[in-house]
């Protein structure tokens, strides 16, 4: 079956110098064809959308505020079997030309698209919308969906229990609902659960949302391509994770390619599944796109599957690759000592990672994560630690790499023949045992927090 391989953006809208995405490929395992595009507001990531519409519908005229005035637009799309097709604008205008065969994977014929503005019209006549007549209306324009009521309305009895299916996995308080006619208008009408009937016009927007997604869903197949914007919008969290988990196991043999703002739709048993992660950012030279390098997802693999650290990897973890800029730490509790500090000290808190990174051993791993993904980054390092904080700098020039003043962050006590602890310190800290900051090095820990946020500003 065919697959998108490459996905190029030149001199359009954010984007000026060449910029390129390689989306996933199936693989059959969960996750492996999932590819996530993440960052800010306004860092490009519908810009991709946009551009892969404008070559499969063969856009004839861009606008002018999308295009650089001084050079020409390149728009392209390469397949598996090395087809391209491109949008381009040689003299400059509005007017575009194409170049390569239009009716290469993919075509009008190939994607589903869900945009981020999933609104559809409650009431449709009786026509029939073929899957085909749809999907072409849902690549040329991302308005309200008007048409989707008709179009679930001629679902064959096989697609129908799919599609009834999917929708109950994804919403599973949705009791039973139907296909209904007045005065030459259908509409859905559902139950709740406590038996009261409504129109899907009462629908919430999570609700109307998901029932759009799940049509995409159910009128892809392998070898399809699925465009989905922002899936999380209007979902609570419990019904993200659901949708995310859904968009995995779809993937395993199909092509997904997702915009996002929550944690929940990078999983990091994906990744090491063969799902690509994208982060976009806006630099002064325009969108830079930054990826995990394979050695970087095999590095990071062995934390996957590590049960014993549950936490090392959860949602508060998979934040950083929305971050701005991101400070790495040993443990959870340097996490804890340095938050706790900030606070009582009426400090501007620092974007730790997650809840640590679990030992000094793995923070190399995240580093190099940082760096593909173009994340500014400062890694702390306890004292006893410096020949290796002294190494992690040599490695990343690009990062800060601070190593403390003590050997540890809060005093550790020694432990005797039983295993308790006793009165003697095993380990100095600039903390005591309780927590509390050391006089002596309070002013030590300000300098090394000004210091740390001088550095990311800088890097803005």
């Amino acid at each position: 079956m065919p697959f998108l391989t490459e996905i190029e953006i030149k001199h359009y809208r954010g984007f000026y110098g060449t910029r390129k995405i390689s989306p996933a490929v199936p693989n059959g395992t969960i996750g492996s064809g999932l590819t996530v595009l993440v960052g800010p507001n306004n860092s490009g990531k519908s810009t991709v959308f946009a551009a892969i519409r404008s070559v499969i519908r063969g856009a004839r005229q861009i606008d002018i505020e999308h295009r650089h005035a001084q050079h020409a637009l390149h728009l392209t799309l390469t397949n598996d079997s090395g087809e391209q097709k491109t949008i381009t604008n040689p003299d400059l205008g509005a007017s575009t030309i194409l170049i390569g065969n239009q009716s290469a994977f993919p075509n009008e014929n190939d994607v589903r698209i869900v945009p981020s503005r999933r609104a559809w019209s409650s009431y449709t006549g009786t026509d029939r919308m073929t899957e085909a007549d749809y999907w072409n209306r849902q690549v040329l324009s991302d308005e309200q969906d008007n048409y989707l009521v008709s179009r679930i309305a001629v679902l064959t009895q096989n697609d129908r229990g799919h599609f009834v299916k999917l929708l109950k996995s994804l919403m599973p308080h949705l009791s039973t609902w139907r296909i209904e006619l007045s005065r030459g208008q259908t509409f859905i009408e559902y139950e709740t659960q406590t038996g009261a009937r409504h129109s899907a016009d009462l629908f919430g927007d999570g609700m109307a949302s998901l029932f759009r997604v799940a049509l995409s869903l159910n009128d892809s197949t392998p070898g399809k391509l699925l465009l989905i914007d922002e899936p999380e919008l209007s979902l609570h969290p419990q019904a993200q994770k659901t949708l995310a988990s859904v968009l995995s196991r779809y993937s395993a043999d199909r092509q997904i390619i997702v915009t996002t703002h929550s944690p929940y739709f990078v999983s990091w048993a994906d990744v090491a599944n063969g799902a690509r992660v994208y982060r976009l950012s806006q630099k002064k030279d325009g969108i830079a796109v930054g990826s995990l390098h394979p050695d970087t997802v095999e590095n990071l693999r062995d934390l996957t599957e590590d049960w014993q650290k549950p936490n090392l990897l959860d949602a508060v973890s998979r934040e950083v690759f929305f971050a701005e800029e991101v400070v790495f730490l040993e443990g959870q509790e340097d996490v804890g000592l340095l938050r706790k500090f900030c606070d009582e000290n009426d400090v501007p808190p620092l974007s730790a990672f997650g809840y640590g990174a679990g030992g000094f051993g793995n923070i190399s791993r995240f580093l190099d994560m940082a760096e593909d993904l173009g994340i500014p980054a400062v890694a702390v390092y306890d004292g006893e630690h410096a020949a290796t904080a002294d190494e992690m700098a040599d490695w990343f020039p690009d990062a800060l790499v601070k190593t403390l003043a003590k050997p540890d962050m809060r005093d550790k006590p020694a432990r005797d023949k039983n295993n308790k602890e006793t009165d003697e310190i095993a380990k100095e800290g600039i903390f005591d045992r309780k927590g509390i900051i050391k006089p002596e090095y309070k002013q030590y820990r300000l300098d090394l927090i000004d210091e740390i946020g001088v550095f990311l500003k800088a890097k803005d």
